[in-house]
């Protein structure tokens, strides 16, 4: 049976089974942050998409093979499952030995957990409607976090009860097939704010040395060319680069990848590698500018980046590739189309002296928190007819 269709008029679910394209343990994303939030209602199980046995895959890990119970992570209320994935799973009988274990993994966790009513909410992936058919998961949420090009995905956002989409171009898209589509952009924690001030204009700062920084996964997406030109023309400067490279289908080819050797090999280039969630808002306070340099297509025009709110929280001064909240909020950042235009915003934000543009930045973060974003989703999908109850 394929999972999907619409909850209305009501149903009433006593758990979330998040099914996620990342892993836990990696850069947080979208998922990371809504299950932490959902916790406070209901119990949760955030379930990862079986690891790949391809060494060029960006989720190969033989590790995650090794794992052998969910981990009960905080808050106590989520918990993580890693289904094993299958050598040579592109042959058909152990692919579905695969989505067989993930499933069974999944269900397993949801009785340990007594939740006897699961609502599914999903990112896309590929296969992920073939991993969702294999669960007893029977009504989800699709949570929109980029502008995917596969008929997948178009499916999977008509087959669920609710759409949640990231920037207004999603919900556009998705709102033509699925009219309980709606705008649920990111956001920060409200632990960035616990932390002392930002120093508000980095103009005031001494004149070398400054810190141009980039926190992300560093993908195809990301425009290393670039980057390169940045660290070329801020010689006397640093570029802080905090992130995985990805492999496989999701690294970078060709100009880009020959541009991120080059980068590896400048002086004044520190490219920090992971760096744990917990110590992202203490890097981002570093930089005297936050830097968003994505390569320009459909897939990054409708993004809505995390990291755009993390500079916001900090004041930092933002120089962004065209993307769809930063065109939202252009009086507090500089969008650049091209790279000269790239580099000359970054000239113009390292004299930045504006103390109310920094508070105004942080401001916006503030309302912009998973705190105030993720009870504001799940008003939504009650529209719909969706309603997450404890059991009791």
């Amino acid at each position: 049976m394929i999972p999907g269709r619409r909850a209305k008029p009501r149903a009433e679910f006593d758990g979330v089974a998040i099914v996620s394209p990342f892993a836990w343990d990696g850069p947080w994303q979208t998922p990371h942050y809504v299950a932490r939030q959902l916790a406070t209602r209901v119990p949760v199980v955030f379930a990862e998409k079986p690891a790949t046995w391809s060494p060029g895959d960006s989720d190969f890990a033989l590790a995650k093979w090794r794992r052998r119970a969910p981990a009960a992570v905080p808050p106590a209320a989520v918990s993580v499952v890693w289904p094993r994935g299958a050598p040579f799973s592109r042959f058909r009988p152990l692919r579905e030995l695969t989505l067989r274990g993930f499933g069974a993994k999944l269900g397993a966790e949801l009785d340990r957990r007594e939740i006897s009513r699961p609502l599914g909410w999903v990112s896309y992936f590929a296969g992920c409607l073939a991993h969702l058919e294999r669960t007893r998961v029977r009504t989800f949420v699709y949570h929109c976090l980029d502008a995917f090009d596969a008929p997948e995905e178009l499916e999977l956002a008509r087959r669920a009860a609710a759409v949640l989409a990231v920037s207004p171009e999603l919900v556009a898209k998705h709102a033509r097939s699925n009219p309980n589509t709606f705008h649920a952009p990111n956001g920060v924690d409200a632990r960035t704010f616990a932390g002392p001030p930002a120093p508000a204009s980095p103009g005031r700062a001494r004149p070398a040395g400054r810190r141009i920084g980039f926190v992300g996964i560093l993908s195809r997406h990301i425009d290393f060319v670039l980057l390169e030109k940045i660290a070329g023309a801020f010689a006397d400067d640093q570029l802080v680069i905090g992130g995985p490279v990805l492999r496989g289908a999701s690294a970078p080819i060709g100009e880009q990848k020959a541009a991120l050797a080059r980068l590896r090999r400048m002086t004044n280039v520190q490219l920090l590698g992971f760096v744990e969630p917990a110590l992202v808002p203490e890097l981002v306070q570093s930089f005297a500018v936050g830097i968003i340099p994505f390569v320009p297509n459909d897939f990054n025009a409708g993004r809505d980046p995390i990291k755009f709110y993390h500079y916001l929280a900090h004041g930092k001064p933002v120089v962004t590739s065209p993307v769809a909240v930063a065109r939202e909020h252009a009086r507090l950042c500089q969008i650049a189309e091209t790279h000269p235009g790239f580099v000359a915003g970054i000239e113009r934000a390292l004299s930045e002296d504006d103390d109310a543009v920094a508070r105004e930045r942080i401001a916006l973060a503030r309302c912009h928190t998973w705190e105030a974003l993720v009870p504001q989703a799940v008003h939504a999908i009650e529209t719909a007819g969706i309603v997450l109850r404890r059991a009791t």
